[in-house]
């Protein structure tokens, strides 16, 4: 069992040089058995965000939304990316998926056919909720997708169905 015994992680909290007040922050031992591999974890190798895909059935994955964008010359309307729902306010997403020249507009729940709606006789009716702020980590780089996520903050709570 691969162990990892220690990262040490230093901060300032922006003072100058000479009263810099660095602090040392130690994680314990902890077992690394189950994360992915460090040495291609994180690591681009594709040029497609999606590889293969399958079917998925019918409320598999409950958390997942389809984000809703507006062309921002000609209004035209269009599902660019998706996101996953983490609490009844806000969606986590990629940064790059905020930052087009599209503008993302509302979140779908409970979308698995975009062809109709509901999805199927027996489904409920998707949730369209309005995105009222997009909050894009303050070191993402479009140049090479460092810290590349986002939350998108709902107008509203909600529904849990």
């Amino acid at each position: 069992m691969e162990r990892l015994r220690m990262f040490a992680v230093e901060y300032s909290k922006g003072e100058s040089e000479k009263d810099d007040k660095s602090k040392q922050i130690i994680l314990k031992e902890f077992d690394t058995t189950y994360l992915p591999d460090w040495t291609v974890c994180g690591i681009d190798i594709s040029d497609d965000i999606i590889l293969g895909g399958e079917r998925t059935a019918y409320d598999e994955f409950p958390w997942v939304v389809a984000i809703v964008y507006k062309n921002k010359q000609n209004e035209k309307t269009d599902i660019k990316c998706g996101g996953s729902l983490i609490n009844n306010r806000f969606v986590l997403t990629s940064a790059s998926c905020s930052t087009y020249e599209w503008q993302p507009i509302e979140v779908r729940l409970g979308e698995w056919n975009v062809t109709s709606d509901p999805d199927c006789s027996y489904c409920d009716p998707v949730q369209v909720v309005k995105i009222e702020k997009i909050i894009v980590h303050a070191n993402y780089s479009s140049l090479n997708k460092n810290n590349d996520i986002a939350l998108l903050r709902l107008e509203k709570d909600v529904e849990f169905t």
